[in-house]
C-alpha cells in the first residue's frame, strides 16, 4: 500500500510542477496533497498564489494520473 499512496500523492505533486511552469525546481515540500479524492481537489499554490484543481485517477490498470489544471477551466475532455 505504501508504494501505492506514494505514486499516487507523487503523480499530483508532478501535475501540479508541470502546470506551474516551475517544474521539479518547485518546493514541493509545502504543499499538502490529499491521499484520496474521487473528485478534483482545490491545491492552495503559495509561489504563486494560485489556486489549482488536480484530479486523480487510474487511466488503466496498473497507472495512476493526476491532472491540474487552473479553476477557469470548467470542462475537462478525456
Amino acid at each position: 500500500l505504501k508504494p501505492l499512496l506514494f505514486h499516487h500523492v507523487w503523480t499530483q505533486k508532478e501535475s501540479l510542477m508541470k502546470a506551474t511552469g516551475i517544474g521539479m525546481s518547485y518546493p514541493v515540500e509545502k504543499l499538502t496533497f490529499p491521499l484520496f479524492s474521487d473528485r478534483p481537489t482545490l491545491i492552495d499554490e503559495p509561489i504563486e498564489k494560485k489556486q489549482w484543481q488536480i484530479l486523480s485517477f487510474i487511466p488503466k490498470l496498473g497507472y495512476l494520473a493526476a491532472l491540474c489544471y487552473d479553476l477557469q477551466i470548467s470542462t475537462v475532455n478525456a
